[in-house]
């Protein structure tokens, strides 16, 4: 896991909290931050989103910028996913309901674009169906809506999960956790994260109902993935460096940041 703060990265790499074992500077404060693996080589890199402009610290050391280019504009919801399936990352953008999605890496004009959300929803990316390629889904107010179909348009999946003010994550936990190739969700609460895993939702929705979702039955076994409240991580405070006062953006995703293709998750 990893936090940003003020252009400063926080990196937990052996998963067990407390103090950062590596702290870079990429980046300004303001910046929207970002991950994934931009140029395929299976170590996730930095990124930062500053009013339509995007910055790739490819080297993992910081500093200058290795990649930039426009795309999008102020104001839009960045987000990072394998679209096209080709192992390596590519972004997007979220803007009042639609999104758009850059898959040549090279800035500019969309490849792609669909409706999915509605204005004010928090956009999400996972491989919901298993597959190898990132969905689109959209948060609110504790209802999870699923675009398994990369189409927009009606949802194949929705589902409970999480309080209005939550911060979605998605991962793939399920994967260590259940055996599933599909995403996990969780929300985070101040210090406390749930999880939910795997994901299994059904039936159609529009994004745009505002009725409750779609009922989901969720492992309640610690085994498949709680889908309760846990208590706060221990050492929560002492995570990295700097004041005791919330980080003005947590990095909203688990990621490889070390080149043995393990995915860093914080311990039970």
């Amino acid at each position: 896991v990893g936090v940003f703060r003020g252009g400063a990265w926080f990196l937990d790499l052996d998963d067990k909290g407390g103090v950062a074992e590596k702290a870079v500077f990429f980046g300004v404060p303001g910046d929207v931050p970002a991950a994934g693996d931009f140029d395929g080589d299976g170590v996730s890199d930095l990124a930062v989103f500053r009013s339509g402009m995007w910055f790739f610290d490819l080297d993992g050391r910081g500093g200058g910028a290795e990649q930039a280019y426009a795309f999008g504009i102020p104001g839009d919801v960045p987000v990072v996913g394998d679209w096209d399936g080709d192992r390596a990352d590519e972004v997007a953008v979220f803007r009042g309901g639609t999104w758009f999605f850059n898959l040549l890496g090279q800035g500019g004009k969309a490849e792609r674009h669909f409706a999915f959300g509605l204005p004010g929803d928090v956009p999400v990316a996972g491989d919901w169906d298993g597959n190898g390629m990132s969905d689109a889904g959209v948060f609110r107010n504790g209802a999870w809506f699923l675009d398994a179909r990369g189409r927009g348009g009606a949802a194949e999946g929705s589902l409970s999960f999480g309080v209005g003010g939550d911060m979605p994550l998605t991962g793939h936990w399920a994967l260590e956790l259940s055996g599933s190739a599909a995403a996990g969700l969780a929300v985070t609460a101040g210090v406390t994260t749930s999880f939910a895993a795997p994901i299994a939702a059904s039936g159609t929705r529009s994004p745009e109902d505002t009725s409750e979702p779609l009922p989901l039955t969720l492992p309640t076994d610690r085994a498949a993935g709680s889908s309760g409240r846990r208590a706060p991580i221990s050492g929560q405070k002492a995570f990295s460096p700097g004041s005791d006062e919330v980080d003005a953006a947590l990095l909203s995703f688990l990621d490889d940041w070390e080149p043995e293709g393990i995915l860093d998750l914080p311990a039970w």
